[in-house]
């Protein structure tokens, strides 16, 4: 479906992309470091005994509330210097809060969907006797400590009798990771809790499926996964040297806005979707 009016974001959308990216990071600093701030310390708090989880919890939507606050703006403005004067006006409040609601409606369906998939892989490792063979080995080796030689049996026994679970697990997480981008862009253009939760559950539509086997989206998203793979290691080395810290809040900003850009673009491609 059509949502943006900007031609530039079907004809560049990776050019544009970033160009709107680095307008929703740069419009106003003081937002975009106490966005930043917020979720460095919720992500602190989720260390924290009882409240962790609850903290976990709010900074895993507030990691969605402002791509569904970039995606409405970018609704409204048809050029990347309209829409920065527009982010230049938000504040902390409206990036996080005003879209409350979906982008909980959205991590919600996320999770029962991840979970679901983790429960079948599961249920297959179980029926294929991975479990069977794993409780065996241990009874073999109970009361004696294990050499390592037994150990790597184990393991070995393990995976050869989940072999069927290992692999659904893997075909299903690279064809979800492929559609995943046209059905977030979906759901980042539902306005309520429950329209956005049932937007995550388009990852097992047949019409999403159909859609994503197109070669301008075969496009987009490869180079949106390779952008993505470059800036996760960047991260990683930020986040791993302390100096560095601050720079890897605002480029993992930068990820969040460009990906809710590219899955809204990924979106935008098609018409009658």
């Amino acid at each position: 479906m059509r949502i943006f009016s900007d031609d530039t974001l079907i004809t560049r959308p990776i050019t544009s992309g970033r160009a709107y990216a680095w307008a929703a990071l740069s419009a106003n600093w003081t937002t975009t470091l106490l966005i930043a701030l917020s979720l460095a310390i919720l992500s602190v708090l989720s260390a924290i005994p009882l409240l962790g989880l609850f903290a976990s919890v709010v900074q895993g939507i507030f990691l969605y509330a402002p791509a569904y606050r970039i995606v409405a703006l970018m609704r409204q403005n048809g050029t990347p210097e309209t829409f920065k004067n527009a982010m230049a006006a938000e504040n902390v409040q409206s990036v996080l809060t005003k879209h409350f609601g979906p982008a909980a409606g959205y991590y919600l369906g996320f999770m029962v969907m991840t979970l679901a998939v983790f429960v079948i892989t599961g249920l297959i490792f179980w029926l294929g006797g991975g479990s069977e063979t794993l409780m065996v080995s241990v009874t073999h080796m109970q009361g004696d400590t294990p050499t390592p030689e037994q150990i790597d049996a184990l393991y070995g026994q393990a995976a050869g009798g989940g072999s069927a679970a290992f692999l659904f697990l893997i075909l299903v997480s690279l064809f979800f990771s492929y559609v995943w981008p046209l059905v977030y862009g979906y759901a980042l253009t539902q306005e309520r809790f429950g329209e956005a939760f049932k937007a995550s559950f388009m990852l097992l539509s047949p019409r999403f499926w159909r859609a994503s086997f197109n070669g301008a989206y075969f496009r987009h998203v490869s180079l949106w996964m390779l952008i993505m793979l470059a800036a996760a290691i960047v991260l990683g080395i930020c986040m791993a040297t302390v100096i560095l810290i601050p720079v890897g809040l605002l480029l993992l900003l930068w990820m969040i806005y460009f990906t809710a850009i590219a899955a809204a673009e990924a979106y935008n491609f098609f018409e009658d979707l």
